[in-house]
């Protein structure tokens, strides 16, 4: 099992965020602390990092503008050598995912997938709200509304709506094999959707979400 972990030296919406000290260390390594004696790959763009010891740190394709599915594929060319073998893609940001459950889930998967059951893991969030989303009408050159997972003429109980999955990012697992065989990408053919709740889950993407994990981080939530 190989872990494969992109750092950009630069973020757009929270500046330096992966650098950044956060409870009294820089964000990226809270994360690689979590990960000791684990096989663990980093593509940066930065310069020389501070990292435990036996991680491997190279500089591959990252960058600000270069795709997940790219700098993920260069990965697997250069370092992974068994198509069978499972990699895991985390990212720094979510300082509160647990070592115990990237290997659960690991663990897990590595069973299903001997029986064809899925080929790859993408971590979710499911919420049972009423979703909508805009339909363009070139008759009309407007956009509306479509109800997505409900009928709005019949206003059900949230708890019976049907569930929505929306990836979070915290993690995806998957092989080789399965990668190239949906023509390089991460997410497989059947991919198998593992929801994290709260606040596990939680990914710094803004200035709020920094503030929010600094609070979560002063109540001990990753204790």
């Amino acid at each position: 099992m190989k872990v494969f972990i992109p750092i950009k030296k630069k973020s757009v919406r929270v500046p330096n965020k992966n650098f950044r000290d956060f409870g009294g260390k820089p964000l990226y390594i809270r994360t690689l602390d979590k990960l000791n004696q684990m096989e663990v790959f980093i593509d940066t763009d930065a310069g020389s990092l501070e990292l435990p010891v036996g991680m491997t740190v190279y500089h591959g394709l990252a960058g600000q503008d270069v795709p997940m599915n790219d700098l993920i594929g260069n990965f697997l060319d250069r370092f992974v050598k068994d198509k069978h073998e499972l990699i895991i893609q985390i990212h720094v940001t979510s300082p509160f995912l647990k070592r115990q459950t990237i290997l659960s889930i690991a663990n897990h998967f590595n069973r299903l997938r001997l029986t064809g059951a899925c080929d790859s893991v993408v971590a979710c969030t499911d919420v049972q709200v009423r979703v909508w989303r805009t339909e363009y009408t070139p008759q009309t050159f407007s956009q509306r509304m479509i109800p997505v997972n409900h009928n709005p003429m019949i206003l059900e109980p949230t708890q019976h709506l049907q569930k929505m999955y929306a990836e979070n990012s915290l993690f995806y697992i998957f092989t080789k094999e399965s990668f190239k065989a949906n023509g390089n990408n991460r997410v497989g053919r059947k991919p198998l959707f593992w929801s994290v709740p709260f606040p596990e889950n939680h990914d710094i993407d803004t200035e709020q979400d920094w503030k929010m994990a600094e609070v979560l981080l002063n109540e001990n939530v990753d204790d």
